[in-house]
């Protein structure tokens, strides 16, 4: 289990149809045994869209790309110095529910599966502000 904290900056070319990016840094890592693994960071690109259910809150699919840097490190002594970076990424689908308090704010909850390699998953619970 792993903390990220990021952003997502998109455009919205109708109700149902978007584009975003998103991006986070790693807070939180996580030990394996004798070896501290850290996502340093992520980027992504998605395809959105959107089921409007109300005026006020849809239901969101998402397709896209997401990239991740990471690195672990041994922590006892008899591993001192081990140290192993790695970038890779993965084909990523997701789903969400979007809810607006009023016209220019709102909360969003998703879920993302990173389909390639290890088949990792995140769940994402942001802020919206639209402009």
């Amino acid at each position: 289990d792993f903390i990220l904290v990021g952003g997502r900056i998109g455009y919205s070319f109708n109700p149902t149809f978007a584009v975003e990016a998103e991006g986070g840094i790693g807070t939180q890592g996580a030990s394996l045994g004798v070896i501290k693994v850290d996502v340093d960071g992520t980027l992504g690109a998605y395809g959105v869209a959107r089921l409007p259910l109300s005026e006020a809150v849809s239901v969101l699919g998402r397709a896209g790309y997401q990239h991740y840097w990471a690195s672990a490190e041994g922590t006892v002594p008899a591993l001192a110095g081990l140290e192993v970076d790695d970038d890779d990424g993965s084909f990523a689908l997701g789903l969400g529910v979007e809810a607006m308090v009023n016209e220019k704010n709102g909360f969003r909850i998703d879920y993302t599966d990173f389909v390639d390699g290890d088949r990792a998953n995140s769940i994402t619970v942001s802020y919206v502000r639209r402009f």
